[in-house]
């Protein structure tokens, strides 16, 4: 297992939140302009030093931006919305 060991610098190790990666109904998961190489560094900005990750989430270009937020919502928040329309329905009835 340590030949597959890779060091990288730690001011190379960056992260995003749930809530940046969810913003703007996922706006940063569409697909970029032809041109790859185009850097919006106020993107680079959303990101901030990690040591370490709570999750690591991969994706393609080629799926759409709308599946992958409706996917990390029912992922991450199907609990919180199960419950609170669980008390709501108890409360209304």
């Amino acid at each position: 297992m340590e030949e597959l060991r890779t060091r990288i610098r730690p001011d190379l190790v960056r992260g995003v939140t749930l809530d940046v990666c969810l913003s703007r109904f996922g706006q940063h998961f569409a697909r970029p302009d032809p041109g790859m190489f185009k850097v919006d560094h106020d993107l680079y900005e959303l990101s901030k030093k990690m040591n370490r990750f709570n999750s690591f989430l991969s994706h393609d270009w080629s799926t759409s931006r709308w599946l992958k937020v409706v996917s990390l919502l029912v992922l991450y928040n199907s609990r919180a919305a199960f419950l609170s329309s669980l008390l709501v329905s108890i409360c209304v009835s």
